[in-house]
């Protein structure tokens, strides 16, 4: 890949460079643009989305509910659902440190490796 794709429009400042760090990691190697790329697209929607809640609920942790009582504000469920779809992606796509060692980006291939590489393309 010689650049990366361009973000989503409308995205937060944060979101952006998220989005550009993705790119530049070790991560992205593995991906194929073609495939992955609509689920990296609701990922970072999904991030952008997350940051936007958060704000939110930051600046108002409890609201008044129906009878007038204070609750804790909605939108805390919506960001509960948030995170656990950024963090299966995240999974899936090498951007925690367990996650890049499960998909091991860091270690180069070893001799066998390659070997059986070419021996298995010899064999298509």
């Amino acid at each position: 890949m010689t650049s990366p794709p361009k973000p989503p429009a409308g995205l937060l400042k944060p979101s952006r460079d998220r989005w550009r760090a993705f790119w530049e990691s070790q991560a992205a190697q593995a991906v194929d643009v073609a495939s992955d790329l609509p689920r990296l697209v609701r990922w970072i929607q999904c991030s952008d989305e997350y940051d936007r809640a958060a704000k939110v609920i930051r600046a108002s942790r409890l609201v008044r509910g129906s009878m007038g009582q204070p609750v804790l504000n909605p939108l805390v469920n919506y960001l509960t659902h948030l995170e656990s779809m950024l963090t299966r992606t995240e999974k899936e796509f090498g951007m925690t440190p367990a996650a890049r060692a499960r998909l091991d980006l860091a270690r180069p291939p070893t001799d066998d490796e390659i070997e059986q590489f070419f021996a298995d393309l010899g064999a298509a």
